[in-house]
């Protein structure tokens, strides 16, 4: 069986008692040391992690309003140049409206141009078949200036009855 010695039994209290004192001396306040730096380091960590974090929160509403921004002026161009592009529809259009109406005048006018120089054509042509037919008419002696006063005469009488204007207007 075991014996208890009270000396040895003082000897290791002792032994132990000054180990304890300097574990606790030497090592105890080192451990407890380090492990308050890592206590404040890991709240350090989680308050800059917070600080982080507000600071994200921050930038992502400053990015939010950015695009919000962003998205404004993108429909503000977009508008803009719908805007422009119908003015300038409406001007192409209107002037495409002058220019068929100034084709159309000059039209008109080209044709109002061709019936006068068809009707003096015709009158000429018309003077001289009426020449012709009152030579082979008259036999008789006339002379030229009698003949231009009977083709005229029957020009008048031609441009009384008006037929032709009517057909070609």
């Amino acid at each position: 069986m075991i014996e208890f010695d009270p000396a040895l039994f003082l000897y290791q209290l002792a032994a132990f008692s000054i180990f304890a004192v300097l574990f606790y001396l030497l090592a105890a306040r080192r451990i407890v040391g380090v492990l308050e730096a890592r206590q404040r380091k890991i709240e350090d960590d989680l308050a800059e992690g917070e600080l982080a974090r507000s600071e994200a929160e921050k930038l992502r509403e400053r990015y939010a309003d950015k695009m919000a921004e962003v998205e404004r002026d993108v429909a503000d161009i977009v508008r803009k140049a719908h805007e422009e592009a119908d003015e300038r529809r409406a001007q192409l259009v209107a002037d495409a409206e002058r220019e068929a109406d100034r084709i159309i005048e000059r039209g008109e006018e080209t044709i109002a141009e061709e019936v006068r120089d068809v009707k003096t054509e015709l009158r000429g042509e018309v003077a001289d078949l009426a020449v012709m037919i009152a030579r082979r008419v008259l036999d008789e002696t006339r002379t030229d200036e009698r003949e231009r006063e009977l083709a005229y005469k029957f020009l008048e009488e031609v441009e009384a009855m008006e037929p032709f204007e009517e057909e070609v207007g």
